[in-house]
């Protein structure tokens, strides 16, 4: 027997010679005190960082690396796992792996051998949504199986992939809700913050992939899939508990048409060895092709990269403790267009679980089964996994039946917004031409400065899935059925969100085109003197930064109520006036290497008492945040920060404190609000959490209102804002079905009154983000109803996306202003500054900021 077991080693060994014995490794349960998934208890994020970087100085196995910071300052980690040499010779591989995703600048042979020589790069994550708490229990478990393992699976893995871990993808929040949880172990609360757990972004932390606002995004995107092109990217949630126990890809339909075929297959394949072990191992409840599809780009750029995004959702306990259910509490998912009876078996729900306990230890268990899965698929083929990412690539580069290319013509409504467009693309690694002299295609001439995305190139699949109109398919088998609901929104065109003007061009022209190495600028435009002062046009969204900045310096702005011509030039409505100052001429030509802007120098101190003239203040914004977290709360300080607004938060004490004049002009009231929740809200949560603001609180707002506050709701919050304030002002959707009506995040066309304050710098009609939003209609009143200034056209009003029942909001108003006293309530349908992308509808937001800051309209209350 001794005689076999040396033979054994010896073979190992000269088949795997770089793979070291197993050193004196601590195991999670030996450095945590715990089994990872043990009731009750949850690693702390630094803690995991002792853990990981204590392996990673006594093994050869693994190398830690910090890539960089989060939003909050905290490290964001990245482990590298393989055998031995493949670490040694890292920056050689990742040479190597850059060859092969360029299918321009390889032939097929040495893809070939290039896939053939190379291990397979996988990337596995957790945590990026933190009260999901058992993914971070699987990390450790799953690196010290690789790094300690001496299995032929584990060897095999090592010595044909690059395992790539991120510990966390959102450490802030692991920092929080651990911090939480221990404060509150035990009570009903123990596992739910009564605030956001990334500090701007929440739950939507997974839908920042296309502009990539967050350093976590960044760097995953970044300093991850641009370093590395992984395989596939494992991303581990967790779903609602009371449904299958994991799902696995295949997703359900749809999937975006951009998909290349090979990443659709290799999803496909992964999640079909997943399932496949789980079952085999006799874990029950797993099931694929339901649930989930797989059509929105902001929460999978990586598939555009020719990486294949696998999806584990597993099913929740009570946060980290067991929890109980029977057969019949479990409920399947019968829409969609992947269905499944979690009491039935079926080909993608195999082997029903039966209920009975679901452990915090089982989660752990059916995660780690799941990852090791895909590891072992992927490193028993690595050059065939290779080869399908360079096709994939390959497909892109080609562009078989697809437009040539996309134009930004150079004079743009907002060159601010067209910058931030365009950075966009450069930071997902499109290439982008400008043109130096003026060309004609298709019947159009392009001024000389205008910017080419050719879809010719290795990611095109993303540019073009992010520039074109998205056609949400309608896969209802009959038109009876209720539409089929999509897990995000429908509809992601950049260009429209943004007010860009993107023209798609389906034949290969030729033009002057020279490749842009470096960031794309539009420096701030600053022409005349500037004796008489500077006028700012409103077009730009960065004009209203660069007014509150010179506010905050101290300078004297004002803006024009109409439009005013000066100096043989018209100045439209909105347009800001700088009194001119000591060290203003200088203070613009530094603002304009920042911003994006155009101003016009007044040679005389004609303007000064110009009539349409209404001097402001700094603005002071709210945004109303009842306890719990609001996630549309979260992105709307976000985007009021980057332009230096710095509003305030402002939770139901402050409501109902009697200070709101002295404090605000303006309070915002997002999207995702009710008027339940805002008057009573009776969730569980320790004393000072608890509740809403009350009759208290609706009495003050009513009374700032008319005093001279400004209101202002976003999509569905304007109607419990209606509701709140007994305004006469109704929902003409109330009541129908979604066979009848649904816009489930879709980019629709709404009319601007050109004369309302809030049509300052915006074109007459523009392209809206409309997520299950209502449309207005007044009611009938013995007082002043409200005023229309924003209508959906009498025509069908779908830019993007899906919209069923068009002629339920035709004629309908989009946006609606109430007065009462001397203050207004604002309500949109939309949400103009949704998840920080519609920049084309920014203005409407600053608008309304602005006009309630001017001088002459700021709140009397204090002095009444």
């Amino acid at each position: 027997m001794k005689y076999l077991l040396v033979i054994k080693l010896i073979f190992c060994l000269l088949v795997f010679p770089s793979l070291s014995p197993a050193q004196n490794l601590p195991s999670p349960k030996k450095h945590f005190g715990h089994m990872m998934g043990e009731e009750g208890k949850i690693i702390d994020f630094f803690d995991g960082l002792k853990y990981y970087k204590s392996l990673a100085k006594k093994s050869d196995r693994i190398r830690y690396t910090e890539l960089g910071k989060t939003t909050d300052g905290n490290p964001f980690v990245l482990l590298l796992i393989s055998a031995p040499e493949n670490l040694q010779r890292l920056d050689e591989l990742k040479t190597k792996r850059h060859r092969l995703s360029d299918p321009r600048k390889i032939s097929d042979k040495e893809a070939r051998k290039l896939a053939g020589d190379l291990p397979a790069v996988v990337f596995h994550t957790s945590s990026i949504h933190t009260t999901e708490i058992s993914t971070a229990q699987v990390v450790p478990e799953l690196v010290y199986t690789l790094v300690n393992g001496q299995s032929e699976q584990i060897q095999r893995i090592l010595k044909n992939t690059i395992v790539l871990v991120s510990p966390s993808a959102n450490p802030d929040g692991q920092v929080k809700i651990k911090k939480w949880y221990d404060e509150h172990k035990g009570e009903k609360w123990e596992g739910r913050m009564p605030w956001l757990y990334h500090t701007y972004l929440g739950h939507d932390n997974n839908r920042d992939w296309v502009l990539l606002h967050f350093p976590e995004q960044r760097l995953t995107a970044q300093k991850i899939h641009m370093e590395w092109h992984p395989i596939y990217s494992l991303e581990m949630h967790q779903m609602g508990g009371n449904g299958a126990r994991i799902f696995v890809p295949p997703y359900q339909d749809p999937y975006d048409p951009n998909t290349a075929p090979e990443v659709m297959e290799t999803m496909a394949l992964v999640g079909m060895a997943m399932s496949h072990r789980l079952t085999s191992e006799g874990k029950a409840g797993v099931v694929k092709n339901a649930i989930y599809d797989l059509f929105t780009p902001a929460r999978a750029f990586q598939i555009y990269r020719g990486t294949a995004r696998v999806l584990t959702e597993t099913a929740s306990a009570n946060f980290a403790r067991k929890r109980t259910l029977k057969s019949e509490d479990l409920r399947g998912r019968r829409g969609g267009t992947g269905r499944y009876n979690p009491n039935q078996k079926s080909w993608n729900f195999p082997l029903p679980w039966e209920g009975g306990d679901w452990t915090f230890r089982q989660m752990v268990e059916y995660q780690l089964s799941a990852n090791l899965a895909a590891l072992n698929l992927v490193s028993s083929d690595p050059a065939g996994f290779n080869m399908a990412f360079y096709r994939s690539l390959k497909r892109a580069v080609e562009g078989k039946d697809w437009p040539y290319a996309f134009v930004f013509p150079a004079e743009q409504a907002d060159p601010s917004s067209t910058k931030r467009l365009l950075h966009a693309m450069q930071r997902g690694e499109i290439e982008i031409h400008r043109s130096m002299a003026p060309f004609v295609v298709e019947g159009r001439t392009f001024e000389a400065g205008s910017h080419v995305i050719v879809l010719r190139q290795p990611y095109a699949a993303w540019a073009k899935t992010i520039l074109e109109i998205q056609e949400y398919p309608d896969l209802r088998r009959s038109p009876d059925e209720a539409p089929i609901v999509p897990y995000d929104v429908t509809a992601q065109t950049l260009p429209l969100m943004m007010g860009v003007e993107a023209v798609q061009i389906s034949k290969k022209f030729d033009a002057d085109l020279v490749l842009v190495k470096n960031k794309v600028e539009f420096e701030g435009e600053i022409s005349g003197s500037g004796e008489g002062g500077y006028i700012i046009f409103p077009n730009s969204n960065e004009a209203y930064a660069v007014a509150d900045e010179l506010l905050d310096e101290g300078y004297e702005v004002a803006q024009f109520s109409d439009a005013v011509t000066a100096h043989g030039e018209r100045f439209p409505a909105g347009s800001f006036y700088v009194k001119p100052a000591n060290g203003l001429s200088s203070k613009m030509i530094e603002m304009a290497k920042k911003w994006s802007f155009k101003a016009v120098g007044s040679p005389q101190k004609d303007l000064l008492n110009a009539s349409a003239l209404t001097p402001l203040s700094n603005p002071r914004i709210g945004i109303y945040e009842p306890w719990g977290g609001l996630i549309d709360a979260g992105w709307t300080r976000f985007i009021l920060e980057q332009w230096q607004l710095e509003p305030i938060t402002v939770r139901n004490a402050d409501v109902k404190s009697g200070k709101f004049a002295d404090r605000f002009d303006i309070v915002f009231f997002p999207d995702g609000l009710n008027a339940k929740r805002m008057l009573a809200d009776t969730t569980e949560r320790p004393e000072k959490y608890k509740g809403g603001f009350g009759e208290a609180g609706r009495s003050e707002l009513l009374a700032f209102v008319n005093a001279g506050g400004t209101l202002a709701a976003f999509g569905r919050s304007s109607m419990a804002l209606v509701e709140v304030l007994g305004l006469p002002i109704a929902n003409t959707l109330q009541g129908l079905s979604q066979k009848e009506y649904f816009a489930p995040g879709s980019l629709i066309l709404s009319e601007l009154d050109p004369n309302s304050p809030l049509a300052y710098g915006l074109p007459e009609k523009l392209a809206v983000m409309n997520r299950r939003g209502p449309a207005f209609v007044p009611k009938a009143t013995t007082g002043p109803g409200p005023e229309m200034v924003g209508r959906y056209p009498d025509y069908d009003p779908r830019l993007s996306g899906f919209l069923l029942g068009p002629e339920h909001i035709q004629g309908k108003g989009s946006i609606a202003i109430q007065s009462l006293g001397s203050g207004r309530v604002i309500l949109f349908s939309m949400t103009p500054q949704f998840r920080a992308m519609t920049h084309g509808t920014y203005k409407l937001m600053f608008n309304a900021i602005f006009w309630a800051a001017r001088q002459s309209e700021r709140v009397k209350m204090s002095a009444n």
